[in-house]
């Protein structure tokens, strides 16, 4: 005979793995996005520190001025690195930037 528990093991095991596979930084950085497009307007080196500058005036301004940041005012063409979601805040893009040859990060709706 067969205890109940021991039949819920595999669905468990399997649910577990599926889940830690669809959350991994992998799968995040495989989203489908643009391959390239223009860009203008906040981009920032840092993924974390385009999500602080988009807060506030006061930080994104402090931000520039550390060089972490550029507020690009004509658009430019970009080449896309990568396309990842932040839960709650949609799309992001890492960019390769024509002017300096670094990667930036830009909200994806900004790409056109």
């Amino acid at each position: 005979m067969i205890k109940p528990h021991q039949g819920i093991k595999t669905p468990v095991l399997l649910l577990t793995v599926l889940l830690l596979t669809s959350c991994s930084d992998n799968s995040l950085n495989s989203l489908k996005g643009p391959k390239s497009g223009k860009v203008s307007g906040l981009l920032c080196n840092k993924l974390e520190i385009l999500t602080a500058a988009r807060e506030k005036t006061v930080i994104r301004d402090a931000l520039i001025a550390k060089g972490h940041c550029i507020n690009e005012r004509y658009a430019k063409k970009v080449k896309v690195i990568r396309t990842v979601m932040m839960p709650a805040d949609g799309k992001y893009s890492q960019i390769l930037w024509p002017k300096d040859g670094k990667k930036y990060w830009v909200r994806t709706a900004e790409i056109r």
